[in-house]
């Protein structure tokens, strides 16, 4: 019965067999131990060896996935959600993949793992409620022994149990092998996982593992261990006397993560996290690590997208004039990138740039132009920019094209709408190496974007595909500059900005908030221009309902009555915006001086 499910005939039929079997055992040629023993192993460095190549193997070793509903401190911790599976799916899908293992039983009370289990054609073994309750008077000896007996109903004969339990969620199949090989290799009679303990601990008040009197460094300790019940294999008979180690057992110490073994809330709330953020390896840790560790918060590069993102709200109709004192305007500010508009639309003059508009930029000595180009419009444009963005829903074609415009010496980006969840992972296997990818906040929602950033950053170094992670910022919620700052404290190393906020639905982050931050060691942009620009261009700042008087208000940390004083009082309401910039300089001054407190009329004269 390689299949199906245990029979209560058959089980009733186990129970007169256990005694004989318990009783006399077969043998297990296992070769002794040589003054040479043990040679390494190196078929896989990274689990390491214990013991050396013995000629032994089990004849038919049974995996038992024991998984009781009732847990008290983690409710159903088995069958919820954990990331975007269960810890029953999870360990099914390890550990069918395991080619060392011969059958596998699921032993449950709990209706839905008995019937995820059913989708992957093990064994099931629906558990009777002496052994499903906490409060049973049943050991959990009771329990080995009832669950080792179901084998004996197997054919070929179960000659090795493997006990795993769901709540070790990150162990492999490759190191599950690992330590079947180990076993099998052993010349103990078990071999039990285990974490290693390496803190100060007491028992009834006394030292288990240090001399308080000469008490060691932490690092020096001799690590306690405990059982993490990843994989415990024994033999058939062993198990049946109610073990799953026996005296002799070879025990297994387990990195980190492979040795979390999930039993509180907390714990599963953990694991969880490392899972939805592909921190499942030994080795991912190490890489997080030295990321974190070379990661530092500066000023990232600067896009401006005034003029492709803005003409969403007009046609695509800009005036030259407007596109290019813009251009000077980010270009004095210090930005990186002025992204010039669309190729191969059909909206408007700017949703497909000519060559004579890219020309006259050119007369300009200023930053970096770029052009977006939708995958779809693709018809092999060359022009003079220095980057061009691709655009696209999915990943249809953008290998493509990209690698068309890296053939011919332009940086690329690549941005996918509405960017996050499942196109993180996909992303990084589909396009290849890049210069950047771009995070786009589509929809403007106030989701997760720093953790977005890092976990796609990180997700590219592990691919090896290079490439800095940007991020593209709308304001429909009015957090466009909170959501930009989380994704550079992320680590983007590209962000984007719109002069005014202009941009298509709620508008985007404004170009000028960007420029007055102060980044890390005191570097800042000089927002002036943009200013200049947004007053000349973008908003009347005469008008009661301007944003940019109070935006200068808000960045001096001045009283807002001196931008209503500005914008309202026959006295200062006819100044150009240079000397309103001046004048609400100087109030700025006294104010920090402490010469005027609040709002003073005078501090303006």
């Amino acid at each position: 019965m390689d299949k199906g499910d245990i029979t209560e005939e058959g089980g009733k039929a186990i129970t007169s067999t256990i005694t004989s079997a318990i009783t006399s055992p077969e043998p297990l040629e296992c070769p002794p131990a040589t003054s040479d023993y043990p040679p390494p192993i190196t078929t896989n460095p990274e689990f390491p060896p214990i013991y050396g190549p013995f000629p032994y193997k089990p004849d038919h070793l049974c995996c038992i996935i024991p998984c009781r509903k009732g847990s008290t401190r983690c409710p159903s911790k088995n069958s919820r959600p954990f990331s975007t599976t269960t810890l029953i799916r999870k360990k099914l899908e390890v550990l069918t993949n395991v080619p060392e293992i011969d059958s596998i039983i699921v032993s449950s009370d709990d209706e839905l793992v008995l019937r995820i289990a059913k989708e992957f054609n093990v064994i099931i073994h629906v558990r009777p409620p002496e052994f499903a309750h906490e409060d049973s008077p049943t050991s959990a000896s009771d329990l080995f022994t009832h669950l080792s007996s179901t084998c004996l109903q197997l054919s070929p004969p179960t000659t090795h149990i493997m006990y795993s339990t769901v709540v070790t969620p990150f162990l492999p199949a490759p190191l599950y092998s690992h330590l079947i090989r180990t076993f099998s290799t052993s010349p103990l009679t078990s071999l039990a996982t285990v974490s290693n303990l390496q803190t100060f601990c007491y028992y009834n008040s006394s030292p288990l593992n240090f001399s308080p009197s000469s008490q060691p460094k932490s690092q020096n300790l001799p690590p306690l261990q405990t059982l993490t019940y990843a994989a415990n294999i024994l033999p058939l008979p062993s198990m049946l006397t109610g073990l799953v180690q026996t005296q002799d057992c070879v025990f297994y110490p387990l990195a980190s993560p492979y040795d979390i073994d999930i039993d509180t809330p907390y714990d599963f709330t953990v694991a969880s996290l490392l899972e939805s953020n592909g921190l499942t390896e030994a080795k991912d840790f190490k890489d997080y690590v030295d990321y974190c560790h070379n990661l530092k918060i500066r000023r990232p590069l600067l896009l401006d997208c005034t003029v492709r993102d803005g003409g969403f709200t007009n046609g695509f109709r800009f005036s030259m004039e407007f596109v290019r004192d813009g251009y000077k305007a980010v270009s004095d500010a210090g930005f990186d990138y002025y992204e010039v508009g669309f190729i191969g639309g059909g909206r408007g003059p700017f949703d497909d740039v000519g060559d004579g508009v890219i020309g006259e930029l050119r007369k300009i000595e200023g930053c970096k132009l770029t052009v977006m180009l939708r995958v779809e419009d693709f018809n092999g444009w060359e022009g003079d920019v220095d980057m061009v963005r691709i655009l696209c829903d999915d990943f249809t074609g953008v290998k493509r094209v990209k690698e068309w415009y890296k053939d011919r010496g332009y940086e690329v980006g690549v941005c996918v709408k509405d960017m996050g969840g499942g196109k993180f992972e996909d992303i990084v296997g589909e396009i290849g190496e890049v210069d950047f990818i771009w995070v786009m906040d589509t929809k403007g929602d106030g989701r997760d974007v720093g953790r977005e950033v890092s976990y796609l950053r990180y997700l590219v170094g592990k691919g090896g595909g290079g490439g800095g992670v940007g991020f593209h910022g709308h304001d429909n919620l009015g957090d466009g500059w909170e959501k930009t700052r989380e994704a550079i404290e992320g680590g983007a190393v590209i962000v984007d900005g719109c002069m005014g906020g202009l941009g298509r639905g709620g508008g985007n982050v404004k170009s000028e908030r960007i420029a007055v931050e102060q980044f890390e060691g005191g570097e800042h942009l000089d927002y002036i221009p943009i200013v200049k620009f947004v007053s000349s261009y973008i908003l009347s700042f005469r008008s009661p309902h301007s944003r940019l008087v109070y935006f200068l208000t808000g960045h001096y940390s001045i009283h807002p009555s001196y931008g209503t004083c500005v914008l309202e009082d026959p006295e200062f309401k006819d100044l150009d915006f240079g000397e309103v910039i001046e004048l609400l300089n100087r109030v700025k001054e006294r104010c920090e001086s402490g010469e005027v407190s609040g709002f003073n009329r005078e501090a303006m004269h």
